[in-house]
Parts: C-alpha cells; sequence; structure tokens
C-alpha cells in the first residue's frame, strides 16, 4: 500500500507545474514544442526549460538577430544527471564551451529530470556581467531568444527545432 501511494504521489509530483520561488509570476514562452518560463530574484534569473525530446536543450541571448555571438547555455538529463554548461557561438555550428575559454560557469542550482519522451530542467544565472563571454540578464533588457532541441545527449549533435524570437527580459 505504502509503494503505491508514493508510485502516486510520485507521478502527481512531477506534473505539477513549475512554481516560482517568488509570488512574481514567470514569463512564459510556448514555441514549436517547446517551452521557457523565467522569473528574476534579487541577484539572478531562473529558467525552465521543457521539450519533447531525450536530448539536449538550448536557450541562447543575443542583442541582435544572429547566431553568432551568442550567449548559449545548454542542458541534458543524461543517465539520471543534469548537466548544463555555457557556450559562445562563434558562427552557427561552432561554439565552444565557456570553461575552455579559462572563463567560469555561472550557472548553478540545476535540476531536471526525463519523463517519458520529454526532458524538464531548471537552472540559475547571475544577472549582470559575469564574465567576457555571459550577457547581462538583468530584468527588462531587450534579447533575441534562441531556443533549441535535439534528440541526442551530445552537444555537438544537431538540433531538430530551433526558432528565434524576440523578448524583453
Amino acid at each position: 500500500m505504502k509503494s503505491i501511494l508514493f508510485t502516486l504521489l510520485y507521478s502527481f509530483a512531477i506534473t505539477i507545474p513549475w512554481q516560482p520561488a517568488s509570488e512574481e509570476a514567470p514569463n512564459l514562452l510556448a514555441k514549436n514544442g517547446m517551452t521557457i518560463g523565467w522569473h528574476h530574484e534579487q541577484s539572478f534569473v531562473r529558467f525552465e526549460l521543457a521539450a519533447p525530446t531525450n536530448g539536449w536543450l538550448a536557450i541562447g541571448f543575443n542583442e541582435q538577430q544572429r547566431l553568432d555571438n551568442t550567449y548559449l547555455i545548454m542542458a541534458k538529463v543524461e543517465d539520471g544527471y543534469v548537466n548544463v554548461t555555457e557556450h559562445k557561438v562563434l558562427r552557427p555550428g561552432q561554439y565552444i564551451p565557456v570553461i575552455e575559454t579559462n572563463g567560469k560557469s555561472m550557472i548553478f542550482d540545476c535540476q531536471g529530470y526525463e519523463s517519458g519522451d520529454s526532458t524538464h530542467v531548471s537552472f540559475s544565472v547571475p544577472t549582470g556581467l559575469g564574465g567576457e563571454f555571459q550577457k547581462d540578464l538583468s530584468p527588462s533588457l531587450d534579447y533575441y531568444l534562441t531556443i533549441a532541441f535535439s534528440r541526442s545527449d551530445d552537444f555537438q549533435h544537431h538540433s531538430i527545432m530551433r526558432t528565434q524570437t524576440s523578448v524583453k527580459l
């Protein structure tokens, strides 16, 4: 009986929509099967990404409507572990992890899970400029947001969906 109750509670828990830690309602964007939510706290912004895949998910920020010079955050859940990395896009198809450029990762509080054919990840990023390749993610700034996902957990694998839209953080 306890195991049935635990299973029901666990199933219910993973279907509850994301709730921000603050009273402020999150910003939401749903596009091409992918959902992104974000909200600002004192000195950081919290993101949640979900997509119909068991591969990687990505979100990128650029002041201009192009891929080069995009601050790209890629996330995956592999074997139950969450991996979130920051990249600098040099040009479409060529990007490098920030930590390989003597930079420091600014991502913290990473969580995620895969459920059926979908992946859900959440993480926090400090607002303000953290390093040479990171962008200022303070509230009310305008960005072109690139969102993408892949069928593969390999960050070098191409996306099956990628789109760009303008947003105000």
